[in-house]
This record gives structure tokens, C-alpha cells and sequence, in this order.
């Protein structure tokens, strides 16, 4: 309109730019949290899957390995699988020195020779009756000693001998600390875990570490004592039967050794302190492996969750008995326990061991650790539960002077082979190897 003034003209400011940081930083973290959950729960379903067919699901192969009925005490030395040897067939397979420095072919046809001279047998009988746990019928070996060791007229102590993991009765470990035993003088009883070998299946048909194993070695125990079926020259003092047990068979050992008060004594060799420390360990290198060791730890608690869920599924509890448990039941009787480590052992590791002691320590009223024989050499290129063979005439002369003591019957073996270190074997010990080697899993 005429004679009216113009607005002043004022620019157009353009709005402030919104910054999207904050929420671009939310959606990467949002992102980010839903990635490591995936990854998460997919590693946890993986990694349950195969511990849970290690852990949990027999493995029937191993489990029955030769246990043909065409294998007995006279041929069952060269048909097995050795350390450096491998499966053998024949006396000749030890003859280009398989293996090693662990032992010879000499040493071989001694066993073998043994085998053959003292008598042997397959027998039966029941695992021990327990509230909730299936009582089945197991099979072993019955085998004699050299009574020829013992003071005349002595009736020949008995000791029951129990299998580790993944083995059975007639396998080189069972066998040669049987044939140890033997030399000595005792009569020897080899059990099998049920499902295993001469052993009658379960219902479950699953490995049970802690839940039904203990009560399959006090069923084995029971009949070395009663000789309910007359089959092993008689009934004996209770006081005369004890226990040795090596790897998994060490850690069922503990638990039998806790929960009867009457077995008088019991060596093991690597046990283990208890099974979720062993898969542990298990665990660690197998994601070691595949470049994610660090996520052991954070895994480790679900995974083990989820095993203990499948074995519970077919009615078993892996930690039924555990040592912990087990051992704080025994007697006021200060028992002599004896107990055998390899520091390189990578499948029961060397603190597991370390862990028993400490725990038996604080029973001096209960228990007597008597001896506790480190080594720190491999068999071939095996660290576990080989020290028997490796060191034969130091093992046999430390199980011979333990024995004897806890028996009160003196084998003539105990002088033969003994060794300065032997004589002082109320301490531990340490047999030092020469050179580091590699370690092998087994």
C-alpha cells in the first residue's frame, strides 16, 4: 500500500543439522549384543553336542575293544594296542624296539610268559545294591599272583583293579598294572564298569562317572571279599582286599575308598579331583584350537549344565559321588591312601592330583597319605597313567613296600628292584626327565 514502509529483509537461517551419532552408536551396540548372542548360544550348542558324546554317550568301540571271545590270558599281551607299538598281533611286532625306552620286547615275553605259567579266569558277579541305581551283573578277570613271593603258608592278599575312561579290562593299562601286581604275589581282580567289555549293559547304557561306577567297583570289592560263587579259593578278612584304581578308575576309586570304611587301603594313579574340572581342561583345549580359548570360562558353565541335563535324562547324576563328598564318610581309621601323578599329564592335568592331597590333608583323623610319586617323563610320546611301564622296577617296588605294609604279608619282591628313592618313598618324589618332549592327548 502507498506511503506504508517495507519489512526489513531478513534471510531464511537453515535449520540446525540433527546429529545422528547417538543413535547410529545404539543401533551398532544393539547390533553388536544380538551378534555375540548368536554366537553365544551357537557355540554352546555346538560345543554340548560333542561333550555331551564324549562325556556322556558310550562309546561302544572302546567300551568292547578287545573283548572277543577269542582273546584269553594266554595270547592277550600281543594282541592289544601299545604305546609306540601300536596294535599288535604277534611277539615279534615288539621286537624292533616300538617302544622305546619305555619298555622292550624283553619285557614283553616276561608277560607274557607270566600270562601263560599262573592261572587265570573270567567270573561273574553283581554290582552292589543301592537306592536308585540299577544293580546289574558285571564281568572281570580273575587273575592269580605268584605265590611263590609270599612267606609260606600266607594267603595271598587280593587287590581289585579298576579301568579308567574309555578302556576296559583288557586293555595295556589294566593289564599291566595287573601283571605289577602279580609279580608281587597277589591275586588280582580286573573289573569292568557295566556296559564295558564282560560287563552286563544297563537301562541307561551311558558313561556314569559318579552315579552307578562306585557301586560297581564295591560289587567287585564284595565278591574278592565273600567268594560267593567259590570260584577264588575262598572268603578272606576284609583287611586283605584293597583298591587301585588309575585315571577315571582312580576317581571311582576315591569314592569306593570313601563310602566303605572296611577296604583297608588304595593307590591311585592320575585321578581325577572331579569330572567337570576334567572337561574343563578338555574344553580349554579344544577351543584352544580353534583360536577362542579365552571364551573357556564363560561357556564352561552352561555347557557343563547342559551335560549334566543329558546324562540326567536317562535317570543319571555324574556327580552323585564325588570325592569331596565320598571321602568325608570314611572312618576315623587314618586308611594309608597312596597316590601317582605325571606333571606333563595333559588329560587328567597334574593339579587335579594336587587337589586330592589337599583335601586329604585336612582329615588326619581319616587318612594316611603315605607316598605321593611324581614323575615328569613321557612313554613313547604319552603322559598318561604310563609310569607302571616306564618305570617298572621303581612303581612295582613302591606298590610292593605300600602293600606289604598294609597287609602285614612281606613280598620277596619288595627287595628286588627297590631303589634308594623307593626307600624313602613316605615323601614325594620327583624322577626328572632329560629332555622336553611333546605332548600327546589320548
Amino acid at each position: 500500500m502507498a506511503g506504508q514502509s517495507q519489512p526489513p529483509y531478513e534471510p531464511l537461517t537453515p535449520p540446525a543439522p540433527t546429529s545422528c551419532w547417538p543413535k547410529c552408536l545404539m543401533g551398532c551396540v544393539c547390533s553388536l549384543l544380538v551378534l555375540c548372542t548368536v554366537i553365544y548360544f551357537g557355540l554352546v550348542h555346538y560345543i554340548s553336542g560333542v561333550a555331551v558324546g564324549q562325556m556322556v554317550v558310550l562309546n561302544e568301540q572302546k567300551a568292547m575293544e578287545f573283548c572277543s571271545s577269542g582273546l584269553d590270558m594266554d595270547n592277550i599281551a600281543y594282541n592289544l594296542w601299545w604305546p609306540g607299538c601300536g596294535y599288535v598281533s604277534s611277539m615279534s611286532n615288539f621286537s624292533e624296539g616300538c617302544g622305546g625306552s619305555c619298555y622292550d620286547a624283553g619285557f614283553m615275553e616276561k608277560m607274557q610268559k607270566f600270562n601263560e605259567k599262573y592261572p587265570s579266569k573270567r567270573v561273574t558277579y553283581p554290582s552292589r545294591k543301592a537306592d536308585g541305581i540299577e544293580t546289574v551283573t558285571l564281568g572281570g578277570w580273575w587273575l592269580s599272583g605268584d605265590h611263590s613271593q609270599l612267606p609260606e603258608n600266607a594267603t595271598a592278599p587280593r587287590i581289585v583293579v579298576q579301568h579308567g575312561f574309555t578302556s576296559n579290562s583288557n586293555m595295556f593299562r589294566t593289564q599291566s598294572f595287573a601283571y605289577t601286581l602279580r609279580t608281587l604275589g597277589y591275586d588280582v581282580l580286573v573289573n569292568n564298569f557295566r556296559d564295558h567289555c564282560y560287563s552286563e549293559n544297563s537301562t541307561a547304557h551311558i558313561y556314569e562317572w559318579g552315579h552307578a561306577y562306585p557301586m560297581d567297583l564295591l560289587g567287585a570289592w564284595d565278591y574278592a571279599v565273600n567268594d560267593a560263587d567259590g570260584k577264588l579259593g575262598g572268603k578272606v578278612d576284609a583287611a586283605q582286599v584293597g583298591l587301585l584304581g588309575f585315571s577315571k578308575g582312580g576317581f571311582i576309586t576315591n569314592n569306593a575308598f570313601g563310602l566303605e570304611g572296611r577296604v583297608p587301603a588304595a593307590w591311585v594313579d592320575a585321578p581325577p579331583f572331579t569330572p567337570q574340572i576334567v572337561f574343563a581342561h578338555g574344553l580349554k583345549k579344544t577351543l584352544s584350537g580353534m583360536g577362542i580359548g579365552f571364551m573357556t570360562n564363560i561357556i564352561l558353565p552352561q555347557v557343563w549344565s547342559n551335560v549334566m541335563s543329558a546324562a540326567a535324562e536317562s535317570g543319571v547324576d555324574l556327580e552323585k559321588h564325588l570325592p569331596e563328598d565320598s571321602l568325608a564318610l570314611g572312618p576315623d581309621t587314618q586308611r594309608p591312601i597312596y597316590t601317582v601323578h605325571n606333571k606333563l599329564d595333559n588329560t587328567v592335568p597334574f593339579s587335579e592330583g594336587e587337589k586330592l592331597l589337599e583335601f586329604l590333608k585336612t582329615m588326619p583323623e581319616k587318612y594316611s597319605v603315605v607316598g605321593s610319586y611324581v614323575t615328569d617323563e613321557l612313554c613313547v610320546d604319552m603322559d598318561h597313567c604310563t609310569d607302571q611301564l616306564l618305570h617298572f622296577e621303581e612303581y612295582k617296588a613302591r606298590l610292593c613296600k605300600f602293600w606289604s605294609a598294609v597287609f602285614k604279608v612281606q613280598s620277596s619282591s619288595c627287595s628286588s628292584g627297590a631303589t634308594e628313592s623307593s626307600a624313602g618313598a613316605e615323601s614325594t618324589e620327583t624322577t626328572q626327565s632329560t629332555e622336553s618332549r611333546r605332548l600327546y592327548m589320548v
